[in-house]
């Protein structure tokens, strides 16, 4: 970054400023995780117009467009705009304090809602992908330890050694969100051998150099490269946990169970999982009666769909008003109620 501009000049522009005001405020009065971080959302605020603009210019609308903006085009998490508006409020502040500027235009920003998206687990064929392009890069463990512990991002950023016990073998999470997050995880085979492998340069487990742990922006370039690598493009940190999380919904362990596992305080978003998995069992009851599966649509990573069977189904369920799952379900039922009166009768 360039930092040869100290002064606070009204004229400097937005990008400028906030690179004095990193160099000068935060570089060396942080964590260096910290000033990842900051950097993360000075990158998102450099993509905005108003960024090229004057600091004396910029008004409260200006920014609430840019974090409007990032939230619908660029799809960015309420975690991120949060940090995003954290850090135009911190800038800010320097600014006002030494009148440079008499109003703060970032005094009433707000979060906007993000377009909702649904995260969908890796399919066992997409896992095997991943994991062979993880196999043939640097840091492509951190894709494979996160498979096996269902940890956060964050959490696994965070291991110390000295939350690592080797005979039981486990790992203690302490740097949690929330209290329920505060946990014992106890590692599988191949996650506790990922972590044996680790050098003991630091304190961290995970380092991406022999001086640096691994920080946001490593782990984001490695989820970028793994995604091109495989061609799986919904590939993302908490679509690992996610993944984690219906594994073990498929060995049918129960709810309360793994949101201890995974560190939440309620059961809601593993019933969740446990819901999906159901409905997709149903999918499949109802495709599995086409006889020939002519067709070339796919449903998860198994089953062949004929194409205007999947239509026709769509169809009736606008035309009812219902969604796909619960026409699935009733036509499912009237199946199975047909076939126990036909068997009945010829019995």
């Amino acid at each position: 970054m360039n930092t040869q501009n100290n002064s606070l000049d009204p004229q400097q522009t937005l990008n400028q400023w906030l690179e004095t005001w990193l160099a000068v405020y935060k570089q060396q009065a942080v964590k260096p995780k910290t000033v990842e971080g900051y950097i993360s959302a000075i990158r998102i605020i450099e993509n905005d117009i108003c960024s090229q603009s004057p600091i004396q210019s910029i008004t409260e609308i200006d920014l609430q467009q840019l974090l409007n903006l990032a939230a619908s085009n660029r799809s960015y998490s309420k975690a991120t705009l949060s940090k995003v508006r954290s850090t135009l409020r911190q800038a800010f502040r320097p600014l006002i304090r030494q009148n440079v500027l008499s109003v703060d235009p970032t005094a009433e920003l707000t979060i906007p809602l993000s377009p909702t998206k649904e995260v969908l687990p890796l399919t066992h064929q997409q896992q095997e992908v991943v994991e062979m392009a993880c196999s043939h890069d640097p840091l492509g463990h951190l894709i494979i330890f996160l498979l096996e512990t269902g940890l956060r991002k964050g959490e696994m950023m965070d291991l110390t050694w000295d939350k690592y016990n080797p005979a039981e073998p486990s790992i203690f999470v302490s740097a949690a969100k929330t209290p329920a997050g505060v946990r014992k995880v106890y590692l599988t085979s191949r996650a506790n051998a990922i972590v044996r492998r680790q050098a003991h340069i630091n304190e961290y487990i995970f380092n991406h150099t022999k001086l640096a742990p691994v920080t946001p922006t490593v782990t984001r370039r490695l989820v970028d490269r793994i995604r091109k690598a495989s061609g799986v493009d919904t590939l993302a940190c908490h679509v690992c946990r996610h993944t984690f999380v219906t594994r073990l919904c498929e060995k049918k362990i129960p709810a309360k169970a793994i949101a201890q596992i995974i560190g939440h305080a309620k059961v809601d978003y593993v019933l969740d999982i446990y819901a999906q998995m159901e409905a997709d069992e149903l999918r499949k009851a109802i495709f599995a009666l086409e006889p020939d599966g002519r067709g070339s649509a796919i449903m998860g990573s198994e089953l062949r769909i004929p194409v205007h069977l999947y239509d026709s189904l769509q169809a009736e369920a606008d035309a009812q008003g219902i969604s796909v799952d619960a026409l699935v379900t009733h036509l499912l039922t009237l199946y199975v109620s047909e076939s126990s009166r036909t068997k009945t009768k010829t019995g």
